[in-house]
């Protein structure tokens, strides 16, 4: 069931549950309200280590993250020394299919993704193993709109893709896997998407 969240972003933005004592931690995190640019998404506003561009282009437009480059599943990340998060983000122009988060990030051919309205709706976890490609769990079937909101709860072998939508965060899909349970890098996916927009991008705590 969804949980009760405390806001990162201000009204409306709801991350994480409550920790007791206060707040989840935030790891990294990025406004990307910054200078335009087409092919250097630059440092975060966080100012912390730079972001990678691991496939395509990433940049800067009008106050939101990009890829300028159509197709061939870009991806860029940040490092967050952090294996266990909570990566979120703002889909603030969806325009095109395939748009999310890729996590677990060693390379672009060893990572995962979470992609929101492939194909015109829905999500899912995708899992890349040297190339090779499958579903880790179900695939959900509904709609996710620009401005909606969109997370990955990573927790050891056990991976949840939440959508935020008409004021409630909704568990779309989940799984388990314990491929590279290692990895710290974590960041941005846009597939067949070369008008998405992404915004208020972090990496927090898991509750």
């Amino acid at each position: 069931m969804p949980r009760n969240f405390v806001s990162l972003f201000g009204s409306g933005g709801d991350v994480l549950p409550a920790a007791e004592g206060g707040e989840p931690e935030i790891f990294r995190s990025d406004t990307f309200n910054r200078a335009d640019t087409t092919n250097n998404i630059g440092t975060p506003s966080d100012a912390g280590s730079a972001w990678v561009a691991l496939v395509n282009d990433w940049g800067i437009n009008g106050n939101a993250a990009y890829s300028p480059t159509f197709g061939n599943n870009g991806a860029c990340y940040l490092e967050s020394s952090q294996t266990d998060a909570v990566v979120e983000v703002t889909i603030s122009n969806k325009a095109g299919d395939g748009v999310g988060l890729v996590f677990r990030v060693v390379d672009s051919t060893n990572l995962y993704r979470l992609r929101c309205g492939r194909s015109g709706g829905g999500m899912d976890i995708q899992k890349v193993d040297g190339g090779g490609e499958s579903i880790v769990g179900t695939e959900w079937v509904g709609t996710i709109a620009t401005g909606d909101k969109v997370k990955v709860v990573l927790n050891g072998t056990t991976i949840e893709g939440w959508h935020f939508t008409s004021g409630a965060w909704n568990l779309r899909t989940s799984g388990t896997d314990a491929f590279n349970q290692t990895a710290t890098k974590h960041g941005l996916f846009a597939q067949f998407a070369d008008g998405a927009r992404f915004e208020d991008f972090s990496i927090s705590e898991v509750p």
